[in-house]
């Protein structure tokens, strides 16, 4: 992997030559950032733990040569990588910070957020069909269509060594071809490592982690926009995102409302790993909707 993409996760390998990838804490300092509200301020990432909001299970996709060039995993190389898809899913106790980083020419490249959790890092190639990648479709996939699918677990400022004895058993690297790592992989990310997140005499460290950028992601300022709005006035309504995303090709006019925006902010505000949920989102999720419609 690179080392000179900042905020990447850390590489090294064990005594046996097995890859130990993880998001080690920055030096601390200040730095410019913005609450995901939209206002501005300072963080003092000397305290971030005492900022730490909610914790969720937030879904991003993108190319394998975009998470190359990002050093982004082990797993990731952009030989041979054509027609394949890099898919993380990130389990994180998050604080409302966001960053964004930006290439010489202004342009933005990734973003940055705090948290402490985990990251489930898949390359997914030969894959039969993309209209489902939420977890249990890639791995029905690998194991009855053929599709070749490999897993990372990154500790997001959780260390390597730490992140195997939560995972007991099952390798922190490997194929998802199996029935026994698909279930304890579910297992880690939605009880496991929540519990350990939970528990108030193990201190914490939080740890800036890549992830994709708002607005690069999802096109223009207006379509951000228009996109972010219909989504939530969908969950301020507790409609389910596959009747959002119904109730979006119902509507006169869409131009500018962005499909996978609109799954990003329900996986984000409501905490689902399934990009295809057809659950109501809780009450808690809709009044923070609200909230934010009234902002």
């Amino acid at each position: 992997m690179n080392e000179k993409v900042p905020y990447a996760p850390e590489l090294s390998y064990s005594k046996d030559g097995v890859p130990l990838v993880w998001f080690k804490p920055q030096a601390a300092k200040s730095v410019p950032y913005e609450f995901l509200s939209g206002n501005s301020a300072l963080a003092d990432v000397n305290n971030v733990v005492a900022q730490i909001t909610q914790f969720q299970v937030s879904f991003f996709a993108t190319s394998v040569d975009v998470a190359a060039k990002l050093s982004l995993g082990s797993i990731f190389s952009t030989s041979g990588s054509f027609g394949a898809k890099a898919i993380f899913y990130d389990a994180v106790a998050t604080t409302d910070f966001y960053a964004e980083q930006e290439a010489d020419n202004g342009a933005v490249l990734y973003g940055v957020r705090h948290g402490t959790g985990a990251r489930l890092a898949l390359r997914a190639q030969n894959l039969k069909s993309e209209s489902n990648l939420s977890y249990a479709g890639l791995a029905a996939q690998a194991r009855v269509s053929g599709a070749e699918v490999f897993y990372e677990v990154q500790g997001i400022g959780i260390p390597p060594g730490l992140i195997q004895d939560l995972l007991g058993v099952i390798p922190a690297s490997g194929s998802l071809d199996s029935e026994t790592n698909y279930t304890k992989l579910d297992e880690f990310l939605r009880t496991t490592l929540p519990d350990f997140l939970d528990d108030l005499t193990k201190p914490l460290t939080v740890s800036e982690y890549i992830v994709v950028p708002r607005t690069k992601a999802f096109g223009s300022t207006t379509g951000y926009s228009l996109s972010v709005n219909f989504a939530m006035g969908q969950l301020a309504r507790r409609r389910s995102l596959v009747d959002a995303l119904k109730n979006l090709d119902d509507v006169d006019v869409v131009d500018g409302i962005e499909r996978q925006l609109v799954v990003h902010v329900y996986l984000q505000m409501a905490g689902l790993s399934d990009p295809q949920s057809d659950k109501r989102p809780h009450e808690d999720a809709a009044r923070r909707a609200k909230e934010w419609l009234n902002v």
